[in-house]
């Protein structure tokens, strides 16, 4: 997993948020660092995006944790999950393609936060491709398709903010800053996005409640399912786990 320290993450401002300095790391070279020009000056949730090395994208919100009491987590997978495609193809045709997995999605989420809950994505994207140089149109169109999630969420909820922790394709036709390894390792059932996460919490002072946080995924081993890698992940991390079709018409 990667040691590097990611950029500001949770809900609620810190004064003096604790800067942790880059940890030598036997995955990462000096160029796998953060190869992103994002300003993370800006609050706006379009300009958070960052990509470190060629096997993690993030777009965590730029406040801290201020609470001492364990955080609560809602984490979900994206495609399958919260969100399916308009067109009814089984991968988006481009941003726009996307659509509610059901109606009640939004209103839960805000539910959510309205109960403390800190609200995640840990999204495997084995079309995206995101590294050194100019951004691909697939990097392009996954930002862009969060980021109108994220507006119709603030529509509903103006502090309502989602973390994102996504797993790109290793790059096939240029060298990749990051190892096959390490791109494995950011790949669900694998943990290295929680971990990823984690870290940032710890960094902050802060711990995970992981009795009262839980991972919801459409990839849970049934026999329509194409693997059982979100079940396996929520495992591997010991929360519970639930599948979108319940979850969202859950009171």
């Amino acid at each position: 997993m990667s040691k590097d320290v990611l950029s500001m993450l949770g809900k609620r401002a810190q004064p003096k948020p604790k800067v942790s300095k880059p940890a030598n790391d036997q995955h990462l070279s000096k160029k796998s660092q953060n190869v992103s020009s994002t300003s993370f000056t800006s609050n706006s949730f379009p300009f958070q995006w960052k990509v470190t090395g060629t096997h993690l994208i993030t777009n965590i919100p730029k406040t801290n944790f201020l609470e001492e009491k364990p955080l609560k987590i809602a984490a979900f997978d994206l495609d399958g999950t919260m969100i399916t495609t308009k067109s009814g193809m089984s991968f988006a045709r481009g941003a726009d393609d996307w659509q509610w997995f059901v109606s009640t999605v939004p209103h839960k989420l805000k539910s959510l936060h309205q109960e403390d809950y800190n609200i995640a994505i840990f999204t495997n994207q084995g079309a995206v491709v995101a590294g050194n140089g100019p951004k691909s149109k697939s990097y392009h169109n996954f930002c862009t398709k969060v980021n109108s999630i994220q507006q119709q969420l603030i529509a509903l909820e103006s502090q309502m903010k989602i973390m994102v922790f996504a797993s790109p394709k290793k790059p096939a036709n240029a060298k990749s800053i990051s190892s096959s390894n390490l791109h494995e390792t950011m790949r669900k059932p694998q943990i290295g996005m929680w971990e990823a996460f984690e870290k940032y919490v710890t960094s902050q002072g802060a711990t995970i409640d992981k009795d009262h946080s839980f991972f919801v995924g459409d990839a849970a081993g049934r026999k329509a399912d194409f693997s059982d890698s979100d079940k396996q992940f929520a495992s591997n991390i010991g929360i519970k786990f639930y599948v979108p079709e319940d979850f969202w018409t859950s009171v």
